[in-house]
């Protein structure tokens, strides 16, 4: 070969070598992405639906993020500034609302606990709040949690009548009822009987439907059919609702445990067993999963992959509520009238405890940097206050006078907040 054609042929080489190395740095780039590179990088995914059309679920999306659009309240609302309220009779055990609605096409759907003569799930517009249709539990039974509306149909759990206020024999099931039904008294689609009480809120991600039963079991259903796809023992009494990224369902329960299961098929992927009891949801933010324990008052951080623990930070005073998170930061309150802002990498405060008169039961929710939560009535008192916080200084924006658990749902065009007894309809500012 001559010299000529020795350095062509040299070139060449070193050309396509230097163009293998690119490629391969190139993809390798593309499989860390893939992989998540960024344990703490929102993805897509994460939001799951259209922050402007709907409030389909518990947490607004399946990660359980719990952060709405990009709207705002005014300042100074009162009852009387509403668009519209709507309340329910307080019968002789009282009918509150425990859960606020879930929000689409145009219809809000909530649940009333029953007052002991049957609770019902309830359609209003939100033009209006007008009632299109009252769904009542016959034998007494109650709901204790959000429906979710996905595909024209709303899901819910039920759970037994308390002791002596409805029949004994009442049998806890899953429905699922017609969104847009012309019925007054609502339409079923289809009922499952699961004989184990449901404070669950069902998670809806494509064709199937996650939720827990108070025995402690995860069931998969197909949410069209009603057929069950499988269920999976979680090794104690379960309060919290399933949350999904990525594949994965993830669940606390009051044994302290939290479990990572495989979506499609039921396979247990880890187990992380922590003190305490877990009564909240957890919300899944990147590669962290973010839970509190109702007995000993820590938050922690998961690393979603496998379960071990990132970081503990101590309230010390006992959480009900499910974390909200946003922006890198988490936010949650306490039983003792605390609320903290972490930062969700390390665990420690963004900025100083608040505290309030009552305490914070419920669970937070973040609308264009502000943050809503509602106290429960502090003694004396008939209601609670819901408040809505600078989400990144913890200075108030909003009071409204008025609240119990968690207090807001919202699309683009509306936000309803969540009273004791009544739901508000505001127009909201950009």
């Amino acid at each position: 070969m001559s010299r000529p054609t020795q350095l062509l042929a040299a070139s060449l080489s070193a050309l396509f070598t230097s163009l293998l190395i690119v490629l391969v740095v190139v993809a390798s780039a593309g499989a860390v992405a893939a992989c998540g590179g960024d344990p703490d990088k929102k993805l897509p995914s994460e939001d799951g639906v259209a922050a402007g059309a709907a409030w389909p679920m518990w947490g607004f999306n399946p990660a359980r993020t719990r952060v709405g659009p990009d709207v705002g309240l005014p300042d100074g609302r009162t009852p009387t500034d509403a668009l519209w309220s709507k309340s329910e009779m307080v019968e002789q055990f009282g009918d509150l609302l425990e859960y606020p609605p879930s929000i689409a096409d145009g219809r809000a759907f909530y649940c009333t606990n029953g007052g002991g003569k049957g609770g019902s799930v309830i359609a209003v517009s939100l033009a209006d709040g007008k009632e299109l249709w009252r769904y009542r539990l016959s034998g007494g039974g109650q709901f204790a949690s959000q429906p979710a509306v996905v595909g024209g149909i709303v899901y819910v759990g039920t759970m037994r009548p308390h002791e002596g206020r409805g029949d004994p024999d009442y049998e806890p099931e899953l429905l699922a009822l017609r969104a847009a039904s012309d019925d007054p008294g609502g339409s079923v689609v289809w009922r499952r009987v699961i004989g184990h009480a449901i404070e669950s809120s069902p998670l809806v991600v494509g064709d199937r439907l996650y939720l827990c039963s108070q025995n402690g079991t995860l069931y998969c259903y197909d949410r069209l059919a009603g057929a069950r796809r499988w269920a999976r023992p979680l090794g104690g009494k379960t309060t919290s609702s399933p949350a999904y990224r990525d594949g994965r369902v993830i669940v606390a329960t009051y044994g302290g445990a939290v479990y990572a299961f495989d979506a499609a098929s039921g396979v247990r992927l880890w187990r992380s067993a922590l003190r305490g009891m877990f009564y909240g949801t957890p919300a899944i933010y990147g590669r962290r999963v973010i839970v509190a324990s109702l007995s000993n008052g820590r938050i922690y951080s998961l690393d979603a992959r496998n379960g071990h623990t990132q970081w503990v930070f101590p309230t010390s005073q006992g959480v009900y509520a499910s974390p909200a998170v946003w922006h890198d930061a988490v936010y949650i309150g306490t039983k003792y009238a605390g609320f903290w802002c972490l930062d969700v990498r390390t665990g420690k405060p963004k900025w100083p405890k608040r505290k309030y008169a009552g305490p914070v039961y419920g669970s937070a929710t973040i609308l264009g940097g502000t943050v809503y939560f509602s106290t429960f009535a502090a003694p004396g008192k008939k209601t609670g206050i819901t408040y809505g916080l600078d989400a990144r200084t913890g200075m108030v924006r909003w009071a409204f006078p008025d609240g119990c658990y968690s207090p807001v749902t919202a699309t683009s065009s509306i936000i309803l907040v969540t009273g004791h007894h009544t739901v508000y309809a505001f127009r909201p500012t950009p």
